[in-house]
């Protein structure tokens, strides 16, 4: 059964049609379609509450802004519009990815263009693809306000090894990469394309320091060395951040492109 909920919030009209296994939100005055689980529909009553902020901004050109809240697996991401075209970013996790292709079929019925998607790149939680990353469970992610001390203890530990089973094993056959936690983190924190090639090549299966490949140890020592100080200048940037400098960035004012 479908049904659909309408609220007027500073003139606009803004309907949900919802369904068991979909939700299409929209604003009547864009005709835009946001697919997302019905489990998100708190997050879009929210961002009605807060509709003159995130929803909808006219400028002095006449050029139409919005952001609005949603929500994967209770965490916000945002939805950035580009003004002029409406064409519409949706930040999502893959396991989003049904309710697009849903909507994909839905839409050219409703008379609005059909979604595209790009998949980017999965980032697996510390204790191992397999599990999800949250930030109720501090082991299975790094939190920017970690101390040097506590990085080195959640890698060390928590870290899933795709290294084999003993140590013998490991110097004669090298991880498997593709499950190995300190080499696909070190892939999106290493700016250094030779550093992390030397790493999988040393680490990882192949004819690199054969029968004496490099250890689990030393990779997620790679690993925390690397993220060390990301944290450390995310921390330094924080601090120096004022109750000033916060007022003055959260306060409402006209967005000019």
């Amino acid at each position: 059964m479908v049904h659909s909920i309408i609220k007027k919030k500073n003139g606009l009209s803004s309907q949900w049609l919802c369904t068991k296994h979909l939700q299409i939100h929209y604003l009547a005055d864009f005709c835009e379609c946001r697919p997302s689980a019905i489990d998100q529909d708190p997050y879009f009553r929210l961002t009605l509450t807060h509709t003159h902020i995130h929803t909808h901004t006219h400028t002095h050109t006449h050029t139409h802004t919005h952001t609005c809240v949603s929500a994967i697996d209770q965490n916000p991401y945002f939805r950035l519009t580009h003004t002029h075209t409406h064409t519409h970013t949706c930040v999502s996790a893959i396991d989003q990815d049904p309710y697009f292709r849903m909507t994909r079929d839905v839409a050219p019925r409703l008379g609005w263009k059909k979604p595209a998607l790009l998949h980017s790149k999965f980032f697996p939680a510390l204790t191992g693809a397999k599990s999800k990353m949250s930030a109720s469970d501090a082991t299975t992610t790094i939190y920017v306000s970690d101390t040097p001390n506590e990085i080195k203890t959640k890698v060390n530990k928590y870290a899933f090894s795709g290294g084999q089973v003993s140590v013998e094993d490991q110097k004669a056959m090298g991880a498997n990469l593709d499950v190995d936690v300190a080499y696909q983190w070190m892939r999106f924190f290493c700016d250094d394309d030779e550093k992390l090639q030397k790493m999988a090549d040393e680490y990882g299966p192949g004819p690199v320091r054969a029968n004496d490949k490099m250890l689990t140890g030393e990779a997620k020592a790679m690993l925390i060395e690397t993220i060390k100080p990301i944290i450390a200048k995310h921390q330094a940037a924080r601090a120096s951040v004022t109750e000033e400098m916060v007022e003055a960035f959260m306060a409402v004012r006209t967005m000019r492109f």
